[in-house]
């Protein structure tokens, strides 16, 4: 049996004692080397899944901010194409697109001309420069989009 320091009163007790028969005071228990390592391990897991969900949380939230942007620049879009129109049963969305950035909206709808015909149309906006030519269409409108028709539907 060993002997260890008080750390209350500085008196002799045995490493084996639970509190100190001089002062009464509890005797702290020594960690084994097993014990400080698993310690370690299972606060390094709880960190590194804290830091995983801050930054998952940090891309969600962010993804949410663009995403708003794009149904923002949408609707800005789609009503700006309406307003062209005298009366809005003349014009139906059909599908709207967005690049990630917003800077492009691309917009396919039918249009009653004057006859009462339904044709197909498309306008595209760039940098909110509106644009019925096929070449800016092409140019602006091929690449990767983020589908935002309901936000013509909704609208």
């Amino acid at each position: 049996m060993a002997m260890a320091e008080c750390n209350q009163c500085k008196g002799a007790i045995s490493t084996e004692a639970k509190v100190c028969p001089h002062c009464g005071a509890k005797v702290a228990k020594k960690v084994s080397v097993f014990g400080s390592i698993l310690v370690g391990v299972v606060f390094s897991i709880v960190l590194i899944s804290v830091i995983k969900f801050t930054y998952a949380l940090l891309e969600t939230h962010q993804a949410e901010q663009a995403d708003a942007v794009r149904v923002g620049k949408a609707t800005h879009a789609i009503k700006t194409l309406k307003a062209t129109y005298r009366a809005e049963d003349r014009l139906q969305v059909m599908v709207v697109l967005t690049d990630e950035s917003a800077e492009t909206v691309c917009i396919l709808y039918r249009a009653r001309n004057g006859s009462g015909d339904l044709r197909y149309e498309s306008v595209s906006f760039y940098k909110n420069e509106q644009s019925k030519e096929d070449v800016r269409w092409q140019q602006h409108c091929t690449g990767p989009m983020y589908d935002m028709s309901s936000v013509g539907r909704s609208i």
